[in-house]
Formats: C-alpha cells, structure tokens, sequence
C-alpha cells in the first residue's frame, strides 16, 4: 500500500533561443512544466514515503542542458534546478530513508530531439533556420561530439532509473547520474 518509488519525469521546450526574444510567459512556462511539477509530485510522494517509515525512492528526470547550457534558457535553468532541487530533497529526506537522485540524458533520439536534428526547429526557434541559423549547426555539432560515437537510447535511461530505484544502489542518494556517452566531458 502506499508509494515506494517515483520517477519524476518532465520536460517540454516551450521556448529555446535568447532572453532577448523570450515573454515572460514563455519564462514561466517553462519553469512550471520542467521544475515546479517535480515539487508538485515529490512532495505529496515524499509524504506518503515519510509516514509509513519504510523509505523510499525518488528519481528525478534533468537533462545534461542542466549541466551545460544549449541556448534554452528557461529548459536549461529549471533543469539545473532540477539538479540542485535533487540534491536539496535527498539532504531533507534522508532521515526518513528516503533516497533521492537524478537521471541527466544526454543525446537521446526523443520525437522534440528528433525534430531539432532534422532541421524541423522553427517551433522551438522562430528566428532561426537549420540553413542560416545557430540552432542547427550547433544540435549538429553536439551529436558529432560524443566520446562514445553515437546517440542513446531511450532504454539506456530507463536503465538508469531502474538502477536508482533499485537495491543496487541503496547506498546513493543526491546524486545526478548523467546519461550522455562522454559528451559532457568534452
């Protein structure tokens, strides 16, 4: 009965490009889909972790554009704050055994990562071509990139969040464990 792991997973680009051309809306938006839903689902799950005192597990999706900015500045900012946000709860949860870490993809073929790869940007970037523009040649350049040679997959991530929630790693907890075949490294 009850809850005994949650994966948090948000995201949505409601709008990439400079502040410059951002509303505040859009601002908004982006903080509340990608980072304000994590508090409105780890708390309610947190409270039911808390009180039948057997522990749990929370795994929160970030992405590595929390680590390293890509020109989506209401994205990359909720997703680093996902990251500290991960880190704040594990520290605050801890007494109750509840154990807390992210997951942060990197290069994963999703439909949106798709459409950005294949030149198909004007929704996310309406002042810019995959011609002309900085967005294409820059996805261009981050899937050229990785150490490893190569995109992941959607199961790698999943692999990664069965490892957290899992036994195997119930020494863990506050940690961002980021899914990217090297690329952050570079």
């Amino acid at each position: 009965e009850g809850i005994s792991i949650l994966v948090n997973n948000a995201g949505s680009y409601h709008h990439a490009g400079s502040i410059l051309d951002q509303s505040h809306e859009s601002w908004a938006t982006s903080i509340s889909i990608n980072l304000e839903s994590m508090f409105c689902c780890a708390q309610p799950a947190a409270k039911i972790m808390a009180s039948k005192g057997s522990g749990g597990t929370i795994v929160n999706i970030a992405s590595v554009d929390g680590i390293l900015p890509c020109l989506g500045t209401g994205y990359d900012t909720a997703k680093a704050g996902v990251i500290h946000f991960t880190r704040t709860l594990a520290l605050d949860l801890a007494p109750h055994r509840i154990r807390v870490n992210a997951v942060s993809p990197g290069n994963i073929p999703v439909p949106t990562l798709k459409k950005m790869h294949n030149g198909e940007i004007a929704h996310f970037w309406p002042e810019d071509s995959s011609e002309t523009g900085l967005m294409g040649p820059m996805m261009k350049m981050r899937s050229n990139n990785i150490p490893l040679g190569r995109k992941g997959e959607t199961e790698e991530i999943a692999n990664a969040v069965l490892f957290l929630a899992g036994s195997a790693s119930s020494y863990i907890t506050g940690q961002n464990l980021v899914v990217d075949g090297g690329w952050t490294l570079i």
